[in-house]
């Protein structure tokens, strides 16, 4: 299942010309892949959050999780390079989620799969911003505001991201222990921002609010 979930993503934006694949962020092909993602979510009836930069949670709850326990996260992006390998952004983070169901037990902690928004930078900079803002590394309003290469402002499209994602799902932010790729750590430590075990961001959480 794994191996075959990582074949239909990467067919999404591939270029039978040049290779690869490409995912822009918040493009038509970014967002064809945050739906199947989103649908995969759903199959597995997880708890499903969107935040306002467009990053998406899935969230598997332990046994005795009333609502309030902070999950462990683990995840990844969506979005690639320009004719990317078929595994760039992928992370098997939902095979984990899968096997808990399978087995039909839940986890002794309740678990998150994130995919945040804007991780290679491509259309906009920085590079790391879904992570960033979640970190509390950069307000919300702040990379909402910025404008692409192509002249697009980043909130606009990922407004029209979610909307689409979201579709009977509670627009929220997630307050979870975050394990992202090294590329996520790597950013936010170049960018000083401080990152701690069980930090709650302030930056989703007043995102959550609005």
């Amino acid at each position: 299942m794994l191996l075959r979930q990582l074949r239909e993503l990467g067919e999404i934006g591939a270029d039978p010309q040049a290779g690869g694949r490409t995912r822009i962020a918040l493009t038509d092909d970014e967002k064809a892949g945050r739906d199947q993602v989103v649908a995969w979510m759903r199959e597995l009836d997880l708890e499903l959050r969107i935040d306002r930069i467009g990053n998406v949670f899935g969230t598997l709850h332990a046994g005795d999780d009333a609502g309030s326990q902070r999950p462990l996260m683990m995840g990844s992006h969506i979005d690639t390079v320009r004719n990317a390998g078929a595994l760039d952004g992928c992370y098997g983070g939902l095979a984990v989620v899968r096997a808990f169901r399978e087995a039909g037990v839940k986890p002794g902690r309740s678990i998150t799969v994130g995919a945040f928004t804007n991780e290679e930078g491509v259309r906009y900079q920085p590079d790391i911003m879904g992570s960033l803002v979640y970190a509390g590394g950069l307000a919300v309003e702040a990379a909402l505001d910025v404008r692409g290469i192509d002249g697009t402002r980043l909130g606009d499209a990922a407004a029209l991201a979610t909307i689409r994602a979201s579709t009977r799902t509670t627009i929220s932010s997630s307050t979870a222990r975050t394990c992202c790729s090294m590329w996520c750590w790597s950013a936010l430590a170049r960018r000083e921002a401080r990152v701690v075990r069980d930090y709650v961001p302030t930056a989703a959480a007043s995102s959550s609010a609005s």
